[in-house]
């Protein structure tokens, strides 16, 4: 992802308001949590509470660096993802071959220590602070003529669904940037709340992907008085903006996207691959703004079957410091 000779200015997001949303999972979920499939689920829910045009006002914009709201991925509460970096960067002693494999369990930092240089976070990171468990869940074909699984050497096909449990209680945290000028905290939480309640992702309408918004509050990084990177906390598509790219650090991630809701039923519910810098993106602008929360762009182009659909390509960020950069 090279910096682009005609690269996008970054904008202060003057009127970008962030907030900490804390969700309670209600139901094992077969889809990931990521944040640009429930920015995408939220856009249905906008739609279907008030209409497709209020939608069409609220994405006015959203490919010009001028998104009405960019969301996270839900987070272990009061923890950040591991940057996409060297171990040693990270400050991690590599001598020793005997701990490789558990440094690489060592993925999340707790909130309190976001202020300290990357290359001492090492010293914090922790295993996933969350109890939860990949098992998988039974399914068969089924005839919808004679609502059986038919007879025959091809009547019964039976497949698993791999789904993802957490454990009673558990509380993540989503990071959310809304316009204030299209969107305010109230329209934010019933957003969710709708997507919530109705099922986030694969197999929803069986119950799957059901989440409860506990709080929604403002929320302020405290960030190193020097910080001079960005971590992302969301997929994102950086290209196309300046970048001083021998600074920056991301793996690839490939968005294999598919339409939700009533979309589902146009017959072409799959949309375009999409080119993404994963979640936990280290990422250093040419000319650092402050009052910046926000990296990558909104894309356009990602369906042949429904023409104006966007993909969110924007992630919410945090400031981070990487000690003897120029």
């Amino acid at each position: 992802m090279r910096a682009s000779k005609n690269w996008i200015p970054l904008r202060v997001d003057r009127t970008m308001q962030l907030f900490q949303v804390t969700i309670e999972p209600q139901s094992p979920f077969a889809t990931p949590l990521r944040g640009d499939t429930l920015f995408g689920q939220c856009c249905w829910a906008l739609r279907n509470d008030r209409g497709s045009s209020v939608l069409e006002q609220a994405l006015e914009g959203y490919q010009q660096d001028a998104p009405f709201m960019v969301l996270s991925d839900p987070l272990p509460e009061g923890y950040l993802p591991r940057p996409s970096m060297p171990a040693a960067q990270l400050g991690f002693d590599l001598t020793d071959v005997s701990t490789r494999k558990a440094q690489k369990g060592l993925q999340w930092l707790p909130l309190a220590s976001q202020s300290e240089p990357l290359q001492h976070w090492s010293r914090h990171l922790q295993p996933d602070p969350v109890e939860r468990r990949q098992l998988p869940r039974g399914h068969n074909s089924l005839n919808r003529l004679t609502n059986t699984t038919s007879s025959g050497e091809q009547g019964f096909a039976p497949y698993s669904v791999s789904q993802e449990w957490f454990a009673p209680g558990t509380r993540l945290h989503v990071y959310a940037l809304i316009d204030g000028s299209r969107c305010d905290q109230t329209l934010l939480c019933s957003l969710l709340s709708s997507v919530g309640q109705w099922g986030y992702g694969r197999d929803a309408s069986s119950g799957r992907g059901r989440f409860a918004v506990l709080e929604c509050r403002e929320w302020e990084w405290q960030a190193h008085s020097h910080a001079n990177r960005w971590l992302t906390l969301a997929p994102c598509a950086p290209q196309g903006q300046r970048w001083l790219t021998q600074h920056c650090y991301y793996r690839r991630f490939v968005r294999y996207g598919r339409h939700g809701d009533r979309a589902v039923q146009t017959g072409r519910p799959f949309k375009n691959p999409v080119l993404m810098a994963d979640t936990g993106a280290v990422l250093a602008p040419a000319e650092w703004q402050i009052g910046r929360f926000l990296a990558g762009s909104g894309l356009g182009g990602v369906s042949a079957a429904m023409p104006g659909a966007v993909q969110q390509g924007y992630a919410p960020v945090v400031p981070v410091y990487v000690e003897d950069s120029p």
